[in-house]
């Protein structure tokens, strides 16, 4: 039986099922450049009563009654709370799906295109069921070091950061930087942590900027360098104490001078402090980017 909360299904002439349409409205003007495909909703306090979770499922209700197929996830694995406002089973749900693959195992709630996919029975530890899969897709080399540092992190509940490989879609290997940090609760267990990971392999396999004579700035690169802080030629002449007419000169040409200029350590130095890091790539043209 659905709960009084569901405005959407038990009042939707309300002017709170209203507001769940307009948001639903909002949120799919906001991808018009690039479709809403998956959406994400959580809370950094503790979902008691089940607020983000009303909301979550009222949500889903204005997507399926717009016309759109959705499924609903419910991906708290401490309280989750979607199989009772929907009153349907548990016995199978999301942590079943990720042990096991297949198909996941769906329920009709009695809302066309509208399924909800419930958490199914907890672990015991929630964060084993994901240590379960992710640690392969890190590199064999990194994998020892990833689980201990992680490990680390969730015995002494500190922020977790590690510098890894992870593999990619067509099966290469990337280095990324992944963090993560503890969302705690009031009582000083924590409740769930949020983390992401950023590619930095460029930064990794590419020289830097100091390793040697294939490290010699470009006309190119100073032009996009003073484009990435925003700066005039005259900005960079004070900054680096060069003169504007030696920039100039310098940026005439696409590549490297043809003699060696002593100008360019300084100007390098200054974009460099500004926040300007120069690439220079086994192969292919020198570049920037912020750093």
């Amino acid at each position: 039986m659905l709960k009084e909360s569901l405005v959407t299904i038990a009042n939707p002439r309300s002017p709170a099922a209203e507001a769940y349409r307009t948001l639903r409205t909002n949120l799919t003007l906001f991808g018009l450049e690039k479709p809403l495909t998956t959406l994400l909703v959580t809370s950094a306090s503790a979902d008691v009563p089940p607020q983000k979770s009303v909301v979550l499922a009222n949500l889903a209700v204005t997507f399926a009654q717009g016309g759109r197929k959705t499924i609903l996830v419910d991906c708290d694995l401490h309280r989750p709370a979607q199989h009772t406002l929907w009153d349907v089973p548990n016995e199978r749900g999301l942590c079943d799906f990720v042990r096991e693959g297949g198909d996941p195992p769906l329920a009709h709630v009695g809302v066309d295109d509208l399924w909800l996919l419930p958490s199914g029975p907890l672990p015991p530890i929630p964060a084993d069921l994901l240590g379960s899969r992710w640690i392969d897709l890190v590199h064999p080399d990194d994998r020892e070091r990833t689980l201990k540092a992680w490990s680390a992190a969730i015995s002494l509940k500190n922020e977790y950061q590690i510098e890894h490989q992870l593999r990619q879609p067509d099966g290469s290997y990337r280095w990324m930087i992944s963090r993560a940090a503890p969302i705690m609760l009031e009582t000083g267990a924590v409740r769930e942590w949020v983390g992401m990971s950023s590619d930095i392999h460029d930064r990794k396999v590419w020289p830097a900027a100091s390793d040697g004579e294939q490290s010699v700035l470009t006309g190119a690169q100073l032009r996009a360098g003073r484009g990435v802080v925003n700066w005039s030629v005259r900005q960079l002449a004070e900054a680096a104490h060069i003169s504007s007419s030696t920039i100039r000169r310098l940026e005439e040409s696409n590549g490297p001078p043809a003699t060696v200029e002593e100008a360019l350590a300084p100007l390098q130095t200054a974009l460099e402090s500004a926040g300007v890091e120069f690439l220079f790539p086994p192969s292919g043209r020198p570049g920037v980017r912020p750093r």
